[in-house]
């Protein structure tokens, strides 16, 4: 993954699908949290603090 301007890529990481909760990097939003399940293998670019394989 690379981590340029805040956010991660993850189009980098093995096929599969994987569950992380993020803070969107904005103010409006920074006070939400949501758990996104993004199916990899897409380049998918969240502001993230948690990465867990399913």
């Amino acid at each position: 993954a690379t981590d340029t301007t805040g956010k991660y890529w993850f189009g980098d990481i093995a096929g599969g699908t994987y569950t992380f909760s993020y803070v969107p990097n904005d103010t409006i939003h920074k006070d939400a949290s949501r758990s996104v399940t993004v199916i990899l293998g897409q380049t998918t670019v969240v502001d993230t603090v948690k990465l867990e394989k399913k």
